[in-house]
């Protein structure tokens, strides 16, 4: 019986030590090819818009260091978007897709590449 515990307590410190690594908060300030970006949780601004005043995102987790998010200025530019976070979760880097039915711009694809302020 104290074999079988032994084993028990060995496999869940393997188990702990095989956890993977919790991604950093992405909260903070960045710059990059949408000037001024603030993110806080899992929403953000942007300063780099089309004169329609700031723009908005939010965005989920889809995976280790990947998110999928949505983008708007206004109801004329709004769209998809898409990036990964570096190890040192110092860049985001990915893409981002104007819908098909925006006034400006429909269906144009963009870079995304922020740096960590």
């Amino acid at each position: 019986m104290k074999q079988i515990i032994f084993l028990l307590l060995i496999l869940q410190v393997l188990n702990f030590g095989c956890a993977t690594k919790k991604d950093k908060s992405l909260s903070g300030e960045w710059t990059g090819d949408w000037g001024y970006v603030v993110i806080k949780g899992n929403k953000g601004t942007y300063t780099d818009t089309y004169g329609t005043g700031p723009g908005t995102f939010e965005f989920d987790k889809a995976g280790e260091g990947i998110y999928n998010g949505i983008w708007g200025e206004s109801v004329k530019r709004h769209g998809t978007m898409s990036f990964t976070v570096s190890g040192d979760s110092k860049v985001i880097s990915g893409s981002s897709k104007a819908d098909d039915n925006c006034k400006i711009n429909p269906g144009s694809q963009g870079s995304i590449h922020w740096i960590r302020k």
